[in-house]
């Protein structure tokens, strides 16, 4: 339930484009599917091809939906992705750092989304990134919203917020469970035993406990470290939005593509980046959305896992979604979400069939 409410959510995310969302967030669930059944032990759509055993590989996908896509858009419309000189150079970071205080709803927001995802295992930054965006677009005003994706500065801030606060819960089935929160906590080695004696020798100030603190800090003062070096590069990087697309096309699909094949050191996910490059540019020319396939991706195993879960449990029987208040409580955001543009296009069209008060 809480996977169909996250595809629901990303769904109303465009105006307009519902059922669209809808339908993109069903391929993706379709595409999630292909592979090694945990459940049944079977293979499913794979055709005899060795590679699709582990099912599509998430970010060969990724990147054939966005950076492949995206550069075929390009090339097809030419020129380059600005074409204003001005309208790239960066003249203050201060004030883009400013922002972030004169949004803080944004910023409070995107921090408790981060925080309440990055407490479930395995779920990760893209989940809480995307629904954090999601979220701050069904906040805004009806007069703003069309600018998200054309240079809402909260469209950046709200993803942004989510991501940070995602590492921190993160931690917690990490060190707690030994259960990494995500792809970023697989590098941390968690161990139950060292965080309960952690936490019962804080009052004592014990090694344990200091260890734990030392190690997390030396991590984030490095990431704070790297990020200003990263900083440093900005101006000089957003003069390549003024490359033509000859140059930069041929550029970024070399990367794209060397990076898809370093993953595993495969020519399949080559393959799987180039067709996802093609259905994503296809999406893009005929205004699909694309962020219901990625949440379809992220979460259609896990959300498969558990609906079979929920049947033995309950031997078959589809009451167990009625009974348990949190589903209840899902389902009750589900139907909402869905119902409300329903009744706002249906109220728009009464609206427009009113005579005027002056025509009678």
């Amino acid at each position: 339930m809480l996977a169909i409410l996250g595809l629901v959510i990303v769904s109303t995310t465009s105006r307009g484009k519902l059922l669209r969302g809808l339908i993109t967030g069903a391929f993706g669930l379709m595409v999630a599917f292909i592979g090694y059944n945990d459940v049944s032990g079977g293979e499913r759509f794979t055709y005899g091809v060795e590679y699709l055993w582990d099912g599509v590989h998430l970010v060969p996908a990724l990147i054939g939906l966005f950076a492949v896509a995206e550069m075929i858009n390009l090339y097809v419309k030419g020129g380059s992705v600005s074409n204003n000189a001005a309208s790239v150079k960066i003249t203050s970071m201060t004030s883009g750092l400013l922002e972030t205080f004169r949004h803080w709803p944004t910023v409070i927001r995107g921090s408790l989304i981060g925080t309440v995802v990055g407490a479930v295992p395995g779920v990760g930054g893209v989940v809480a990134s995307f629904l954090s965006y999601s979220m701050t677009v069904q906040a805004a005003k009806e007069s703003e919203k069309d600018s998200f994706g054309k240079g809402n500065i909260k469209g950046v801030i709200a993803p942004e917020a989510a991501i940070n606060a995602k590492d921190c819960s993160a931690l917690i089935p990490t060190l707690a469970f030994g259960i990494p929160g995500g792809v970023e906590m697989a590098g941390v080695h968690g161990n139950p035993d060292r965080a309960r004696n952690a936490a019962g020798s804080a009052d004592v100030g014990g090694s344990s406990s200091r260890d734990l603190r030392s190690d997390l800090g030396v991590d984030r003062v490095l990431r704070a470290c790297l990020f200003r070096r990263a900083s440093l590069g900005a101006a000089p990087l957003a003069r390549v939005t003024l490359l033509d697309s000859q140059i930069l096309v041929p550029l970024v699909l070399c990367v794209a593509f060397a990076g898809s094949y370093a993953i595993d050191m495969t020519i399949e996910n080559v393959v799987i980046t180039a067709i996802f490059g093609i259905i994503g540019y296809l999406m893009i020319r005929f205004d699909y959305p694309r962020l219901t396939i990625v949440i379809a991706l992220v979460l259609g195993a896990s959300a498969e896992r558990n609906f079979h879960q929920s049947m033995l449990m309950s031997d078959g029987q589809w009451g167990i979604y009625l009974s348990r208040p949190i589903c209840l409580l899902l389902l009750a955001g589900v139907v909402i979400l869905l119902g409300l543009p329903i009744a706002r296009g249906l109220s728009q069209q009464i609206a427009r069939g009113k005579p005027s008060a002056q025509g009678g």
